[in-house]
């Protein structure tokens, strides 16, 4: 993993798509959690392009899910496999996003258009527009703007960045 950090960008961003889609992002992150968060913060729009394909494809296979009516089938089972299987998939893909501890300042306007959006990234990028490389206080400013009784999700994800943000800024005790 951490070869791939040296190859252009194009060819790290495929090689993490092809891990996500391919259900691999959860073994990398357990071979090696901390590369693994920098080629997920180093592909942040691929990653997020393939949050909404797999909320997609999952919407599509509840659908059908829901869909179902007379006695089981083999299919019937197969399509709840599939369900799980892109629930797992997703979750491993916003666990690695969780991990990242740094996003480059100039992602502030991607991350902002996605926080805006209502896509299945829109809670990880207000989480992650608390750890953007830009000041404390602009930060702050951003992300009190989601803090508002409309939108429950996104005012939960807001607060939980702040609490971060004031969690990572105080100094750590020393023990006696």
């Amino acid at each position: 993993m951490r070869e791939r950090a040296g190859k252009p960008a194009e060819q790290t961003a495929a090689s993490l798509r092809g891990a996500i889609m391919d259900g691999r992002l959860a073994v990398m992150r357990l071979a090696d959690a901390e590369a693994t968060a920098a080629l997920v913060a180093g592909n942040l729009p691929a990653a997020f392009e393939c949050l909404d394909l797999l909320e997609t494809q999952r919407a599509t296979v509840m659908k059908r899910i829901e869909g179902q009516s007379g006695p089981r089938t083999r299919e019937d089972g197969m399509r709840d496999e599939k369900y799980l299987d892109l629930t797992a998939r997703m979750s491993d893909l916003q666990g690695a996003l969780n991990d990242i501890t740094q996003v480059p300042a100039g992602l502030e306007p991607f991350l902002a258009q996605l926080a805006a959006r209502t896509s299945a990234g829109r809670l990880a990028a207000i989480g992650l527009i608390g750890r953007l490389d830009i000041s404390e206080g602009r930060r702050r400013a951003i992300l009190q703007r989601y803090v508002s009784p409309d939108d429950r999700d996104a005012a939960e994800a807001a607060r939980r960045a702040l609490t971060e943000m004031e969690t990572r800024a105080r100094p750590a005790r020393s023990v006696r």
